[in-house]
């Protein structure tokens, strides 16, 4: 993989695997169904997953729950990204505003 290449890849293995569509910040997204959220954002070019108090951009930290920096508004609630599941139609806001 060159320096210019994507910095986060899902194993070939999982272009088999069944598709679904998500919206993140109003825009559709290809993932994997029942991947984990953090990932298939990730997957999408996606590493920065908000913004801390301090102005510097949040991402994947400890990927099972416990650090809360991949927090985003899924379907209305506040949820780690790295613990749900991705379904077809999840509307997911990683922006403050929470929606449009």
């Amino acid at each position: 993989m060159s320096a210019d290449g994507p910095l986060w890849v899902r194993a070939p293995a999982l272009d088999v695997a069944p598709r679904c569509v998500l919206v993140v910040d109003g825009v559709a997204v290809s993932a994997v169904a029942g991947e984990c959220l953090a990932t298939a954002l990730a997957a999408s070019g996606r590493l920065a997953l908000g913004v801390s108090p301090a102005g510097r951009p949040r991402g994947l930290v400890c990927l099972m729950g416990t650090c809360q920096q991949c927090v985003a508004l899924v379907d209305g609630r506040r949820r780690p990204t790295c613990l749900v599941a991705v379904r077809d139609g999840m509307e997911v806001w990683l922006t403050d505003g929470g929606g449009p």
